[in-house]
């Protein structure tokens, strides 16, 4: 992504991505907030035994000119937070951590850095591996009840 967005559509095209990968494995009715200031959550998912699980999802577009992309404020009445960070060849990238996990990584920082250079390049921090999205059952730990069960 060579063009600089706008960081309100970079948002949605996270969470239009995530919308896309609940829908395909099927985890619930999603309900998605009205209001676009909605604090804390952006996707609710309501199980099949009506379970509701409330999703807040960040998304960081990697820059080669910064040391860490897009720190963010994670604060918030959510379940799960789901991290979108694309690369500059626009490969994207899913953290998923609950929301009990995510004061871990953070550790002392104020915000939550995504990303740091290493060799020059943007990576995503290493402390974020056992959070990544690498296949489709891996977004069925949403809906377990046991929200440690993402590690």
């Amino acid at each position: 992504m060579k063009k600089k967005l706008k960081k309100s559509i970079i948002g949605e095209i996270g969470e239009r991505l995530v919308v896309a990968e609940l829908l395909r494995n099927n985890l619930g009715d999603l309900c998605l907030p009205v209001d676009k200031t909605q604090k804390g959550w952006d996707i609710v998912i309501i199980t099949k035994k009506n379970e509701v699980i409330k999703i807040q999802v960040k998304t960081t577009i990697f820059n080669d000119n910064a040391s860490t992309n897009n720190s963010f404020n994670v604060d918030g009445k959510y379940d799960f937070l789901v991290i979108v960070a694309i690369d500059d060849k626009e490969k994207i990238n899913f953290l998923l951590l609950p929301q009990n996990k995510v004061e871990e990584v953070k550790e002392e920082n104020i915000k939550l850095a995504v990303t740091r250079k290493i060799d020059g390049k943007p990576n995503i921090r290493e402390c974020f591996s056992p959070y990544k999205i690498t296949k489709k059952a891996d977004w069925k730990k949403i809906i377990r009840n046991n929200t440690d069960a993402v590690r």
